[in-house]
């Protein structure tokens, strides 16, 4: 039996946090012993994990670097096969890989877009920009790394072209259907966008509601609605309020099924400034819903096919009135569009125990490329 040690921060309600929760459920516990090793013990999955995996908080906090001598002293101990590791504690893992025997296999699933996320930290302060690189470096030279699509694995390679190809897979992420869109709704009624995420910087919150202003302009039977928290959702209140579109905007919170609390929503809006691979992007497809997206550094064009399923809004030039245009575009259209037939499209190739079966590969070592 092959012992793994899965390492992360929590399982708050992120993208990452739900793929691990899904692999933890569903792997098979008759070829694989598994160990959850979580920076903090809590978060929205927590309670989704089996009985049968052996969960160790090794520091109290979900940040990274304050596990790594917990961690390096549980691998000690237990003495993996395999430690696979996702969000901040893929170079906590990385940097324990140093210290211990080298027939363990380190593997790291990537969150988002390389290039992209170097940007965004080179904006914020070019010491934590080479800080980052490095941490990147030192995990893809010490580590097989999981990326969620091929762009991701283009990007990757075409900035570190160092890099093994054979030590980079591409897995998507799984996605749990869902039925509750209801085909029977009138035309004349409410148009409901909703868009589900945290409230940061990356997630372009910003540019949708400037954008879902000029909206309103033109079609007064549209609402948005918000589903997630975080650092920024005091301020996109303020903006809204600002634009004087608050009355036409819900911030609905944390909701463990968003799809359940907005009773029949039209079209998902993904406003991303860049991704990996949208976990929230397929579930909509998977429950029906057609998506508006940023055509941001992403696998959002491996999943979304234009006037298809969704319609891609460009990030060259004004992007918030890309955005508007797209998002007027998809009230023209999405009546017309068959997403019954996208619904099985996406759960052939994306369903749970597909997705979960190609991890097990991974870890057995016959992943076929």
């Amino acid at each position: 039996m092959i012992k793994i040690v899965f390492v992360i921060t929590s399982l708050s309600g992120g993208g990452a946090e739900r793929v691990f929760a899904h692999i933890l459920k569903n792997i098979d516990k008759g070829k694989f012993e598994i160990i959850l090793a979580m920076g903090k013990k809590e978060g929205q999955f927590l309670n989704t994990v089996p009985n049968d995996v052996r969960i160790i908080e090794l520091a109290g906090s979900k940040k990274a670097s304050k596990s790594f001598t917990k961690l390096l002293s549980l691998l000690k101990v237990e003495k993996p096969d395999i430690v696979f590791s996702t969000l901040g504690m893929v170079s906590t893992s990385a940097l324990c890989s140093f210290f211990l025997p080298k027939k363990i296999r380190f593997i790291a699933r990537l969150g988002n877009t390389i290039s992209a996320d170097l940007d965004r930290v080179k904006k914020e302060s070019y010491i934590k920009y080479l800080a980052q690189s490095v941490y990147y470096n030192m995990v893809i030279r010490t580590s097989e790394i999981v990326t969620q699509s091929q762009y991701m694995k283009n990007d990757l390679i075409d900035i570190y072209p160092f890099t093994k190809k054979r030590k980079v897979h591409q897995i998507y992420n799984p996605v749990e259907f869902y039925d509750n869109k209801n085909d029977n709704k009138s035309e004349e009624s409410v148009i409901q966008f909703i868009t589900v995420g945290r409230f940061a910087w990356q997630k372009g919150y910003d540019y949708l509601i400037k954008a879902f202003q000029k909206v309103l302009k033109e079609h007064s039977n549209v609402k948005l609605t918000f589903v997630g928290t975080g650092i920024l959702e005091d301020e996109m209140k303020a903006l809204a309020k600002e634009l004087n579109i608050l009355n036409d905007i819900e911030f609905a919170g944390h909701q463990n099924d968003p799809f359940k609390y907005i009773k029949n929503p039209d079209i998902f809006v993904s406003s991303s400034r860049f991704e990996g691979f949208s976990n929230v992007i397929i579930e909509s497809l998977a429950n029906g819903i057609p998506v508006v997206a940023t055509d941001c550094p992403s696998g959002n064009r491996e999943v979304i096919t234009q006037g298809e399923n969704g319609w891609l809004s460009s990030m060259k030039g004004d992007i918030i009135d890309n955005l508007a245009d797209t998002i007027d575009l998809s009230i023209k259209e999405y009546h017309n569009l068959n997403m019954k037939a996208q619904q099985t499209k996406i759960m052939n190739k994306l369903n749970v125990n597909t997705i979960v079966k190609q991890y097990e590969n991974l870890f057995l070592g016959i992943y076929d490329e």
